[in-house]
């Protein structure tokens, strides 16, 4: 029998960059795409920073939530937003399927991890460089919970740009 499918996430230190383990995430939002709240699962630290859950979907419903990573945590809340035809794509017909998918996506989550990020006061942005360290790779504008511009301490949302 196959292993669930999990979420994983890693959190870290918002002042040194470095993995925190230890912490206690939790979910602000766990529903449906009509809002209707669904209890959620348990979050479960695997070691070293690295945290994960298995998602629970109403029937033929879309899953979104809202994770609380902590005040001393690089980037403060993880949004999932999944379908449950999506999320059941890892049977054995996938896999090859979608293996040059995720060699790109993990690329993709590797320059997030560790290329030099920068934020422009000027323009309220984080530039995530890719691994010449010099070009622009991502960039995201930077939002408080009001949905205003901001680079200051109460960034609430990143919108990919």
């Amino acid at each position: 029998m196959a292993s669930p499918r999990t979420y994983q996430f890693a959190i870290f230190d918002v002042n040194t960059g470095a993995p925190l383990p230890g912490q206690t995430p939790s979910f602000v939002t766990y529903c449906d795409e009509t809002g209707l709240d669904i209890t959620p699962p348990v979050i479960h630290e695997i070691k070293g920073g690295l945290y994960y859950f298995i998602p629970t979907f109403r029937s033929n419903h879309a899953l979104a939530a809202m994770i609380d990573l902590g005040a001393g945590s690089l980037s403060r809340y993880w949004i999932v937003n999944e379908r449950p035809e999506d999320y059941d794509v890892d049977l054995i017909s996938g896999i090859s399927t979608n293996a040059g998918t995720a060699a790109s996506q993990a690329t993709i989550a590797r320059k997030h991890l560790q290329n030099t990020k920068k934020v422009d006061s000027g323009t309220n942005r984080e530039v995530v460089y890719d691994d010449d360290q010099t070009t622009p790779f991502d960039q995201y504008d930077l939002k408080d919970s009001a949905g205003t511009p901001t680079t200051g301490p109460n960034i609430f949302q990143k919108v990919k740009v």
